[in-house]
């Protein structure tokens, strides 16, 4: 199904870190407006009921993991094309990562987490960028664009939505514990991917009191609250377990040793 979106175009302000020195440009930004609402899908496993007619594995919902921050003036457009994919795209799963180096200006992000901030830094060293910013968008671990972009946003899940699942991934509770089982679709010697809980709270609003967005009421959605890597996948079948995330979804996801593409995806209920 294709949504008819309308556009309109506003001026905002991207957040540049250059070698710790933070800096700010004007973008032109594209917020969508729905014109059908779609009913978000949750899918419990991938596996072997998974398969497309040409014996394949099915496609996967796209993650989307938006950098942002409460602290940050650019980011609230962000905020609100994530929140808009959230409830009328199932084709895709977005995460709120909120970064804490926006914390020195006045208003600490209560959702804000060093752990976020490293792993943005991951990406930009596996992408070979030599800067973070705020609102970055990273689409399946191996695309980034500029957050408040709408358009951008929605042609890069487009393009990840052509890749296939090439592992069988499934994730269950039993016993007070999160079993996870991956195994090939296909030989994979050479793969090395890591095995990573990303637990989240589906919706919050905060009444910002200092800082660049002062007086503002916010609101995120799919706020990450916990990241773990439970295991290493080497090609071969592997069950690891975990604790739960105390949190009120979560995911597993496979993703490419040195945080690069992420290749499969694991839901429970």
């Amino acid at each position: 199904m294709t949504n008819t979106v309308k556009f309109k175009f506003n001026v905002t302000k991207t957040t540049i870190i250059t070698n710790n020195i933070i800096t700010k440009q004007k973008n032109i930004i594209n917020m969508g407006i729905l014109a059908k609402a779609l009913s978000f899908v949750t899918i419990v496993f991938y596996g072997q009921s998974a398969f497309a007619s040409d014996n394949k594995l099915a496609p996967r919902p796209v993650i989307i993991e938006l950098f942002t921050s409460q602290g940050c003036s650019s980011c609230p457009p962000a905020d609100e094309v994530l929140k808009y994919l959230k409830d009328n795209n199932p084709n895709v799963i977005p995460l709120s990562m909120h970064v804490d180096y926006w914390n020195y200006i006045g208003w600490k992000d209560p959702f804000s987490s060093e752990r976020i901030t490293e792993r943005q830094r991951k990406y930009a060293s596996a992408m070979q960028k030599r800067r973070i910013y705020t609102p970055q968008a990273v689409i399946d671990g191996k695309y980034e664009v500029i957050g408040s972009s709408y358009s951008k946003v929605d042609s890069l899940i487009r393009k990840a939505l052509s890749s296939t699942q090439d592992v069988y991934m499934s994730a269950k509770i039993t016993g007070g514990k999160l079993k996870v089982d991956v195994l090939p679709h296909v030989s994979q010697p050479e793969q090395k991917a890591d095995i990573v809980v990303i637990g989240y709270d589906f919706e919050r609003t905060t009444k910002v009191t200092r800082g660049e967005n002062s007086g503002e009421l916010l609101t995120n959605s799919n706020i990450v609250r916990h990241i773990e890597r439970v295991g290493e996948y080497k090609g071969e079948k592997i069950s690891v377990t975990s604790d739960i995330p105390d949190t009120d979804n979560f995911i597993v996801i496979l993703q490419k040793e040195g945080q690069k593409e992420i290749i499969g995806l694991a839901i429970a209920n």
